[in-house]
């Protein structure tokens, strides 16, 4: 009997947690409703077929302990990589990732970033212990690889 939130479109991504609505101990019913009605302000509005708020991606529930990345974030995975230098002799890797903590009290969380070659072998790992107040922190890595293969 609660909404979480309304999304117009059919084919951006979107996300909303749905913590503060499930009742503990008990069996809780997810709904997700669509209306395919014409809204001129809903893309696409013209081509070989138009889609006006249907669904037409998968719809998953996913569970995350209460300090973990950030999965709300315009449904991203709440990971972003650059790579701010890309030569032959040497390659760097940042990474800015958003942890969530939704607890009410500071934890401490170690963050890592290992980089793969194709053959998936690490070419490098950096990791950090970082705070995490309540909400959203984020942490920055950066990594430097020897003569990345381009």
């Amino acid at each position: 009997g609660r909404e979480l939130g309304t999304h117009w479109s059919a084919t951006s991504a979107f996300c909303y947690d749905a913590t503060p609505a499930l009742k503990p101990g008990v069996d809780n019913l997810l709904v997700v409703r669509a209306d395919n009605t014409w809204r001129d302000d809903v893309p696409p509005l013209e081509g070989d077929f138009t889609i006006f708020g249907g669904i037409y991606r998968q719809v998953s529930l996913i569970t995350a302990s209460s300090l973990s990345v950030d999965l709300l974030d315009h449904a991203s995975p709440g990971v972003y990589l650059t790579t701010p230098e890309a030569t032959r002799e040497r390659g760097r890797v940042r990474a800015r990732i958003r942890l969530n903590n939704a607890g009410a009290a500071p934890r401490q969380a170690t963050v890592s970033l290992t980089v793969l070659d194709a053959a998936s072998a690490a070419v490098g790992t950096v990791r950090t212990g970082q705070a995490a107040a309540p909400g959203i922190t984020e942490v920055l890595l950066e990594l430097a690889v020897a003569k990345p293969h381009l």
